[in-house]
């Protein structure tokens, strides 16, 4: 089982300022889901076998200080989030927790973004947008286990493309995205990205691949829950703006399988009547919360892949990138879809 209790603080930073310390509101979530992986992914998963048991001992040693601190938060806090479940056997308990954005996570955010979607649809600077994410303190969750100085193994967040004109990299990924759209399409595509349609945001969503699935609804809460802070406590009408989105932008990753296979990511209801159509081939995003973006999409549209080519599935074709545009309303329904999707997959 995996236990999260993400303590994130939103500091309301804005342009290098922050309140002082004793002001911070702080939204704690906890929960607890199942996870079949060691989600340290950075590690080499044969150097963990040998230690299980040494873990074990510590993690008996360390229940009873971390229950205690529990009941703690726990009358501190009335927003907790809990998802409990039955602990599988052989299975093990990890704690995650919820941070905002600092400059000590610059490598870590740099490390996922090098193997994002993004760098793979145009040629950008990971460094600087590792620097925009995390000076960025008000709007962002990043996911760790093991303390606030381990690295990020998940990264949440969005950045204006209005607001970061002066960005190289989202230069770069604007001209790709307006090279690419449809004819039809290009002209709705130019006034999204400029901001003529209101706000528009780049949604940078990275994560190691063994992140649990049950974790995502929790983040992309957080996420919707900053943009309301950040709007609340910004300290002149250009900051209030910048996070005032009205459309946000995705680079996902999809590949083609059956329809059962696109189900288990989200991509849709496994058909009863009609067995065989479970069967059917159908492309669906690789990662369950950007298949429901993609499936509410206002505008999407293939993207030519920078990286090596995706070998062909058997009987398929190779992975593919898309760019998705969805509402700034689809993204806040998301938390609640991710929900009912780990309800209706038994988690």
């Amino acid at each position: 089982a995996v236990r999260s209790m993400g303590t994130k603080r939103r500091r309301g930073r804005a342009e290098g300022r922050g309140k002082p310390e004793e002001e911070d509101e702080a939204v704690d979530r906890e929960a607890q889901v199942p996870a079949k992986v060691d989600i340290r992914a950075l590690e080499d998963e044969d150097e963990d076998v040998d230690s299980e048991e040494d873990d074990s001992e510590k993690d008996e040693e360390s229940d009873d200080d971390s229950s205690n601190s529990a009941d703690s938060d726990d009358d501190e806090d009335d927003d907790d989030i809990r998802l409990d479940h039955a602990m599988d056997e052989g299975l093990i308990e990890v704690d995650f927790e919820f941070f905002d954005p600092c400059a000590e996570d610059f490598h870590s955010a740099r490390a996922l973004l090098q193997q994002s979607n993004l760098l793979d649809a145009a040629p950008m600077d990971t460094s600087e947008l590792a620097d925009l994410l995390t000076e960025q303190v008000a709007v962002g969750t990043v996911l760790k286990s093991g303390g606030k100085e381990e690295p990020a193994l998940a990264y949440l967040s969005c950045l204006s493309l209005q607001q970061h004109k002066a960005s190289a990299s989202l230069r770069q990924l604007q001209g790709v995205l307006l090279k690419q759209c449809p004819a039809p399409q290009r002209t709705h595509m130019e006034r999204l990205l400029t901001g003529a349609q209101g706000g528009t945001a780049l949604l940078v969503n990275e994560r190691l691949v063994n992140v649990p699935d049950p974790l995502l609804a929790p983040m992309h809460r957080s996420l919707q829950d900053d943009l309301k802070w950040a709007i609340k406590h910004a300290g002149s009408e250009d900051e209030r703006k910048a996070f005032r989105v009205d459309h946000f932008v995705a680079i996902v990753r999809c590949e083609r399988g059956t329809r059962d296979e696109a189900h288990a990511r989200g991509a849709g209801k496994r058909s009863k009547h009609h067995p065989a159509s479970a069967r059917e081939e159908v492309v669906a995003a690789v990662r369950a919360d950007e298949e429901l973006l993609r499936q509410a999409a206002v505008l999407n549209f293939a993207l030519p892949s920078r990286g090596p080519k995706a070998k062909n599935k058997p009987g398929g074709l190779p992975e593919h990138l898309e760019a998705v545009v969805v509402t700034a309303e689809t993204l806040a329904g998301l938390p609640a879809r991710l929900d009912q999707l780990a309800r209706d997959a038994g988690h």
